[in-house]
């Protein structure tokens, strides 16, 4: 759960929250494509 983790991270911010969040999908797109 990514509420889970955050809060264990210690990341209370949103602003935070969403650029990890949103940090992370970007890595697995960007997986995806690197062969």
């Amino acid at each position: 759960d990514p509420k889970e983790v955050l809060d264990e991270l210690g990341v209370k911010r949103y602003c935070c929250r969403r650029m990890l969040l949103s940090h992370v999908e970007l890595i697995d797109e960007v997986i995806k494509y690197k062969v």
